[in-house]
């Protein structure tokens, strides 16, 4: 792997600025709007919303009664000032946008957590060939991201993560998150952590901020899913409407010292005991006793604390922890 220059911690910085403190209000009170744009309390819902990096920032707002989240976050003032994909976020962290505020009279402000920003400081190729940037999430994991370039700022979330050498790695796939944008194009490259044994796998979900949307994988021909079965598979994307995409086999190969060297057959079942999506890890209780860790980017759907679940297990740069998180229906 190329070693990057002292460029890296400034970078690092930049992209940890940028992220310190979008909002710039104070605790407020907002004059209502009705139906008719005229100040006034008929027909109003009073709704609080704090910023998701700093709750001590507050704003109360009135929206009318058939007012969305949306339209509450508009008139608060909160919106980020630096072109975060700012949302709406119910106390699980899903977005929750387009729902009705009279349903919500507190929620929060912010990027979604699956979400990660990364500047890409460099490019290396992979051993088929295929070109990845290569950048720093805040938390010193180093990020592969197919079709970004040197110098892009981009948002990613995490897919398989692993360790060389002590550094912690992931592969990550970028979204768009410009307003009035296609999550995806076609033509672009990204990282699918598959479905074993299946053609539709999750995908991110700019309605839900969850791994939750699915997409058809067409592997060509020859090309068996066990071969690169528990892998990151490299995918381009053919179609946007239905989301289809095609195996990469150049992109896709195995990485030793994965976190994720996944025994198929050793499924296990727990409940998860504490889970803090803000913080983006948990624990589960394990039905053979003890508990364990996960991350949020192993976490396929949406889970809360009381849920049965099963999982699989990978080994972390710290021990053992879970990995392929699903809610048991």
């Amino acid at each position: 792997m190329t070693e990057y220059s002292t460029h890296s911690l400034m970078l690092r910085s930049m992209v940890s600025a940028r992220q310190s403190n979008p909002f710039q209000s104070e605790r407020v009170r907002v004059p209502s709007v009705n139906n008719s744009g005229t100040g006034g309390d008929a027909e109003l819902v009073e709704v609080t919303i704090k910023a998701w990096l700093n709750r001590d920032v507050e704003v109360v707002v009135k929206v009318p009664v058939s007012g969305t989240c949306k339209d509450a976050m508009e008139l608060s003032g909160l919106m980020a000032r630096d072109g975060s994909p700012c949302h709406c976020l119910n106390q699980n962290g899903r977005i929750i946008d387009n729902k009705l505020a009279l349903k919500f009279p507190m929620f929060q402000i912010g990027v979604p957590p699956t979400l990660e920003p990364v500047w890409i400081e460099g490019v290396e190729k992979m051993s088929g060939g295929l070109p990845v940037g290569v950048g720093f999430l805040q938390d010193g994991t180093k990020a592969f991201v197919p079709g970004v370039g040197v110098s892009d700022f981009v948002w990613v979330y995490r897919c398989r993560e692993w360790v060389t050498d002590g550094e912690h790695r992931c592969n990550a796939t970028r979204v768009r998150v410009e307003e009035n944008s296609n999550l995806f194009e076609v033509g672009d490259l990204i990282f699918v952590t598959p479905e074993v044994g299946d053609t539709i796998h999750p995908v991110y979900n700019s309605s839900s901020g969850l791994l939750n949307r699915s997409m058809r994988i067409d592997l060509p021909r020859g090309v068996g899913h066990n071969r690169f079965g528990g892998e990151d598979w490299a995918v381009k994307i053919m179609s946007i409407s239905p989301l289809q995409g095609v195996f990469l086999p150049n992109g896709t190969h195995c990485l030793k010292n994965t976190l994720e060297s996944v025994r198929n057959s050793d499924v296990l079942n727990g409940e998860i005991q504490w889970y803090d999506w803000r913080k983006k890890f948990g624990f589960i209780k394990q039905e053979k006793g003890g508990k364990i860790f996960f991350h949020i980017s192993q976490v396929r759907g949406r889970v809360k604390k009381g849920d049965a679940v099963e999982f699989q297990i990978g080994e972390g740069p710290k021990g053992p922890n879970a990995i392929n998180v699903k809610k048991i229906k």
